[in-house]
């Protein structure tokens, strides 16, 4: 019996004697976020000055993706304590990044590369990079966080897709041959080499590519509508529109793949179909195909006669 008191001594004991401080951190590492939010508000109000504690709220923020106050949390911690380091402006970063605010936070992973070489800043920044088009930047980015990094597995399709948009398609299949090389269940690495196969010209190996992508990722809609776009290529109209129909399967409330199977209903001549699609599409925000179907019948009615 004394053992087992002790036992639930020890446990509850932490509770009542910790701070605000490590209760945050506790209920953090356990994933309660809010919970960890409100411990550091206690610790913040009886510390105003404690860096940590608005280093940690903002971490708490960020899981919670509350980006706005984050950011200005790292902001009051590294004003508090300008020897944070790089994680602080990293961090940071990341906060900007997921407010599109992508100078700012090129800006911060500036200031983290001259303190720190370490790969995941010069990933985040070729990140901000690719997303504001300077693929040139991001792919130099790349370039150095594989270099620094002991198994750069993710980076090679971070970087792939920096070849892809920069029109380098051998190069970009290359990087997700290798990553399929790492990671043979990857289906995000067998949709992105079939769609440098795709734009090489070589559909056979897309189609390939894309049908691996759906084996190990069946529930990745962009593997069906890239497949289908290379069916549409190869003449495959019955397959085409299989994998429009599974994307719809997929994401029932998405008006570009009702567009997309419409316009290629229509194109074999299945009028009935594409009016239904292009209704789907329009109910869902989305009219353009039903504005040229409409056209196109109003268009036909018209009967001109010669004397």
């Amino acid at each position: 019996m004394k053992k087992a008191f002790l036992s639930l001594l020890l446990l509850i004991a932490p509770t009542f004697a910790a701070t605000p401080f490590e209760r945050g951190l506790l209920a953090f590492n356990e994933g309660g976020y809010r919970a960890a939010v409100q411990q550091f508000n206690k610790e913040i109000q009886a510390r105003p000055r404690n860096a940590q504690a608005y280093l940690a709220r903002a971490d708490a923020y960020y899981q919670l993706a509350n980006y706005q106050y984050a950011a200005a949390d790292y902001a009051k911690a590294i004003e508090l304590n300008s020897k944070l380091g790089a994680k602080a402006y990293l961090s940071r970063a990341k906060a900007y990044i997921g407010l599109k605010n992508y100078n700012s936070a090129i800006l911060d992973l500036n200031v983290a590369a001259n303190i720190s070489q370490n790969e995941q800043i010069y990933y985040v920044r070729g990140s901000a990079y690719y997303a504001i088009g300077n693929y040139k930047a991001a792919l130099s980015d790349y370039n150095r966080g594989i270099s620094l990094e002991h198994n750069p597995v993710k980076a090679y399709g971070e970087r792939g897709k920096v070849y892809f948009n920069m029109g380098d398609y051998r190069k970009a299949i290359e990087d997700f041959s290798y990553l399929v090389s790492l990671d043979p269940q990857n289906g995000s690495a067998y949709n992105g080499r079939g769609a440098a196969y795709a734009k090489s010209g070589d559909y056979a190996k897309a189609i390939s590519d894309y049908t691996s992508a759906i084996r190990y990722s069946p529930r990745e809609i962009d593997a069906y509508l890239n497949r289908a776009e290379a069916y549409e290529k190869t003449g495959d109209e019955k397959k085409m529109i299989t994998d429009y129909g599974q994307a719809i399967a997929i994401d029932g409330g998405n008006p570009l793949i009702y567009a997309k199977r419409g316009s290629a209903y229509y194109d074999i001549g299945k009028e009935k179909e594409a009016m239904s699609d292009a209704q789907n599409a329009c109910r869902l925000g989305d009219c353009a195909l039903l504005n040229r179907l409409n056209a196109d019948a109003e268009k036909n009615k018209k009967t001109f006669w010669f004397f």
